[in-house]
């Protein structure tokens, strides 16, 4: 196909772009009017407060009023939010628009189908994009606070009327709606150009062509740049404010003399078409380095060909093996199409054992199903040889096809018994990094992606589920990213993997990974898509080691560690920890408001789409959240019942410490009472532990006073009875005491609270892990409090072995104690 026709493509892409974002910008105008009449109908109230008062006195307060930034606070941060709302959804909009632009080119394209048959879903980086835009509305939105405290001030001092003001203030905003649609609309186009820039960027597209929308609404900027080629890491559209450019994915094969004369044609076109407008591109700074179609047509990037689009790294290129060595390059013909084939091997690859017949020697010839696919088992293959883990021998040769030693030996389907087992556990010595390269067919579906030689030594011979690409090819999609939770998923029973990692305890595995974590180098010089989510992957499974080596170190036995973690995963693999904010500010009366003044933030809010709803979800896939919510609802009444014990004892067998380290009350039998409500939910462990998990994320994410992310501690306060106190010959001022508590216990987080029990004030620093619950968060996606509310401000917490301090047994001393507010 031309290069004209599916420029064509592109134009009547961004026409539909345009219109789009014209329809969608009325909910933008809807967002910001509800914003600027709050703030006028609060600056008229201020003024009505100080209209007709000596101007003196006026001075003072406005002077008071800009001190404290009243004014940036009247810009009403809740509409505001609403408005920021609105203009994401445009991003995300418009980056779901680039990807499916680029979904058109890959229909369009037919020469070469390689650069376009089966791009991945991708991270379109829409919320860094608006958190750009957002700091630019902040900047705009501050400059109308500054006119708006301008306009107050002179209509007071003048004794102007409030018609004067309002109109005023009016004046003012409508400046800065103008610039904040300004905004939207330029940073909506932004978005769909990355999202189809790293599209193409993921398939390993190196060069892109410039397409502007040529009318009598083109600025010089966009006519100067139409249809010059840039690099593709090169600033890509917008250039300016309303910019309508986008790019295209382009290479010199296909670009033909027809084509070249009629870009020419264009770009000639373009120069006397549009706007008149003078100096440079506001948003390109750096001085354009364009290439131009004929001089471009010239050009042939190393290792490509008609039938090629996407340019092979020899092996001596990839820094995990710098160069062949002469042992290596004499061990591998020169060329791999001249080789005798003695028989098909099948597997995903289209594996075949081929000989050289002048040297006797043989090797496994493949081709994959794609370039793409054998390019990546290549980098798998690489990747383990550096680990140590045993692969044979392998190359990459400029046409797509890898050659790898063939390991004389049998495959793992011919074992069993004791001997199965011993080679299982060599398999499971390198397990993270299957994990890690998410090697989803490493065993094989009948057990022969594993060579073992006549050594006893296991070879990982098919590698081609590693990576972005499925065994048989077809790419990953959405589940190839920065959460490896292959580290739970391949040590499932129910699949294939799960026969031989299934039986690996979590411990093991996360000495592994720090291993790779210190040998981490080794992806530095993949392709940056590749190189970016191992790191993250690596850099996730070690955060999650760190956990389970805490647990472990605090006594948790490992099927307890092992769901927690996997939940760690599974929550900030959902969003759902993305979605808690950064801090909380505690006013009064056991209240906290985020930066903008927001209740709890978003802790409370309702819906599906909510914290809550997408825990509560989360939840329902693995157990029931039903069991969570009968929890809390009973806590909040009694904290030693039928509705209680239970979680009680779970915590306690979850430990290794002894049964008589707890204290049960009256309760003779907790493992009775357990059993028996247990079985009215689906998956009661790992419900609750799944939300032990989310309380875990959520202190450990979050600041807030008594919140200590450092060392990863809360402060929590809980009170006594007399009797207890007696009990264990404790007195008022004694330190970093430990006495025998219940297995799950309440505490207060702010404020201390008188218990039923008594009033004797303990406080204890208690780790985050310990922690089981907490008050800030509703009970469910409908709402409702948790606990007893705010009025107690409770947390449930696992006191075992924590010391703590005797302060006081005064209620009324209680305030000297508690959190100060924040104005």
């Amino acid at each position: 196909m031309a290069v004209k026709d599916w420029l064509g493509i592109t134009e009547k892409t961004l026409d539909a772009v345009d219109g789009l974002t014209d329809e969608q910008m009325d909910r933008v105008k809807k967002s910001l009017d509800r914003s600027f009449a709050q703030v006028s109908r609060e600056m008229v109230k201020l003024y009505g407060s100080l209209d007709g008062a000596d101007p003196d006195y006026i001075k003072v307060q406005l002077s008071k009023l800009n001190q404290l930034k009243i004014a940036r606070q009247l810009l009403s941060p809740k509409e505001q939010k609403k408005f920021e709302q609105e203009m994401k959804d445009l991003l995300q909009l418009q980056s779901a628009n680039g990807v499916k632009y680029a979904d058109l080119m890959k229909e369009a394209l037919s020469n070469p189908p390689e650069l376009v048959q089966q791009f991945g879903n991708i991270d379109i980086g829409a919320s860094a994009i608006a958190q750009d835009a957002r700091q630019r509305l902040k900047k705009h939105s501050e400059d109308a606070a500054q006119k708006i405290m301008d306009a107050v001030s002179d209509n007071l001092l003048r004794g102007g009327s409030v018609d004067n003001l309002r109109k005023s203030i009016q004046g003012a905003l409508g400046t800065t709606k103008g610039r904040a649609e300004n905004i939207a609309r330029t940073e909506t186009i932004t978005a769909f150009n990355q999202g189809a820039r790293k599209r193409y960027e993921g398939y390993g597209a190196e060069y892109l062509q410039i397409i502007a929308l040529v009318d009598q609404r083109t600025t010089p900027w966009c006519r100067y740049r139409h249809l010059r080629i840039i690099k593709i890491t090169d600033s890509v559209p917008a250039y300016h404010w309303r910019c309508r450019s986008t790019v295209a994915p382009v290479d010199p094969d296909w670009i033909d003399e027809d084509d070249l004369k009629w870009m020419q044609g264009e770009m000639a076109r373009a120069k006397d078409t549009g706007l008149n407008i003078s100096g440079k591109a506001p948003f390109d700074d750096k001085k354009p380095n364009f290439i131009v179609p004929s001089t471009f047509k010239k050009q042939k990037v190393l290792g490509t060909s008609s039938t090629q689009a996407i340019p092979i790294e020899p092996a001596k290129n990839i820094p995990i093996k710098p160069e062949l060595s002469e042992s290596d390059s004499q061990d591998f013909p020169k060329d791999p199409t001249n080789l005798t084939v003695i028989r098909q091997l099948g597997g995903s690859t289209g594996a075949e054992l081929v000989e050289d017949t002048s040297t006797g020697k043989r090797y496994v010839r493949k081709t994959g199903a794609s370039q793409g696919h054998i390019e990546e088992e290549f980098y798998a293959d690489q990747v383990y040889e550096a680990l140590g883990v045993p692969v044979p021998k392998t190359r990459l040769y400029d046409k797509g096809i890898k050659l790898s030693e063939f390991i004389e030996g049998k495959p793992l389907s011919s074992f069993s018994g004791d001997e199965l087992k011993a080679i299982h556990k060599k398999i499971q010595e390198h397990f993270a990094i299957d994990a890690i390269l998410g090697n989803w067919d490493v065993i094989g579906v009948s057990a022969d992606n594993i060579i073992v030689d006549n050594n006893g030594i296991p070879y990982r011979v098919d590698n081609g589920g590693a990576l972005r690409y499925r065994a048989m090819g077809e790419l990953k999609e959405d589940q190839w990213n920065r959460y490896p939770t292959e580290l739970f998923t391949m040590r499932d029973a129910n699949r294939k993997t799960g026969k031989v990692y299934g039986d690996i305890q979590i411990t093991e595995v996360f000495s592994q990974i720090e291993h790779i974590k210190n040998n981490k180098n080794v992806f530095d010089s993949l392709p940056s898509v590749l190189r970016t989510t191992l790191v993250e992957r690596t850099n996730e499974a070690s955060r999650l080691g760190s956990i389970a080596k805490t647990l472990k170190a605090d006594q948790y036995k490992n099927d307890y560690i092992d769901s927690f973690v996997k939940h760690s995963l599974g929550l900030k693999a959902n969003g759902i920890i993305d979605k808690l904010p950064s801090s909380l500010i505690y006013t009064s009366e056991n209240e906290i408001y985020d930066e903008n003044r927001k209740l709890f933030d978003g802790l409370r809010d309702k819906g599906d789409d909510s914290i809550m709803g997408k825990l509560e979800s989360y939840v329902n896939t693995i157990g029931d959240y039903s069991a969570i919510d009968d929890w809390q609802r009973t806590q909040a009444s009694h904290s030693w019942s039928d509705g209680t014990v239970p979680l009680k004892w779970l915590m306690a067998k979850s430990r290794t410490v002894p049964q008589s380290d707890y204290y049960w009350s009256s309760y003779s039998d907790p493992k009775t009472v357990y059993d028996n409500h247990v079985s009215k939910y689906k998956n009661y462990d790992e419900s609750m532990i799944a939300f032990q998990a989310y309380t875990y994320e959520l202190l450990q994410n979050i600041d807030m006073p008594n919140n200590n992310r450092k060392d990863g501690t809360f402060t929590i306060y809980r009170t006594e009875s007399d009797g207890t106190m007696e009990r264990n010959n404790l007195d008022v001022g004694d330190k970093q005491k430990v006495i025998v508590r219940g297995a799950a216990e309440s505490g207060s987080a702010f404020m201390p609270v008188e218990a039923v029990a008594g009033a004797n004030l303990t406080i204890q620093k208690v780790p985050h892990h310990r922690i089981l619950g907490t008050y800030l968060h509703s009970s469910n996606k409908n709402g409702g409090r948790m606990f007893a509310g705010n009025e107690e401000n409770e947390f449930v917490f696992l006191p075992e072995g924590i010391p703590f301090d005797y302060v006081t047994g005064d209620v009324y001393e209680y305030e000297n104690y508690a959190v100060k507010p924040s104005p």
